[in-house]
């Protein structure tokens, strides 16, 4: 953040961001073609049903576990609005709205 309040975006973090962008459409674009070209059996379409949440898991957890107790409480409020709500936004503003109140009270 800079002196104004706002962030900087410099070259190395637009270089990154492009960087992350590629792999992303290579792996999507990968995997169009890769089973465009084969059937999978159905055991291999309900494996890779869990990647997603999987992943993400893998993403969240470590830093959750190290993040203290505003984060964990803004995860259980996410989880607890996307499970009754079933609304990413919804979610998103809850998870984020108990981490900020906890930061300032």
């Amino acid at each position: 953040m800079n002196a104004s309040g706002f962030f900087r975006l410099d070259p190395d973090t637009l270089i990154a961001i492009a960087g992350m962008t590629a792999m992303t459409l290579t792996c999507r674009v990968g995997g169009y073609w890769l089973f465009s070209r084969m059937k999978p059996s159905q055991t291999l379409r309900d494996g890779f049903g869990y990647v997603p949440a999987s992943m993400l898991i893998a993403l969240i957890a470590p830093t959750l576990a190290n993040a203290g107790l505003a984060y964990a409480v803004g995860a259980v409020a996410a989880a607890a609005a996307m499970f009754m709500t079933r609304s990413f936004v919804v979610a998103t503003l809850l998870g984020l709205g108990a981490c900020w109140a906890i930061w300032e009270y």
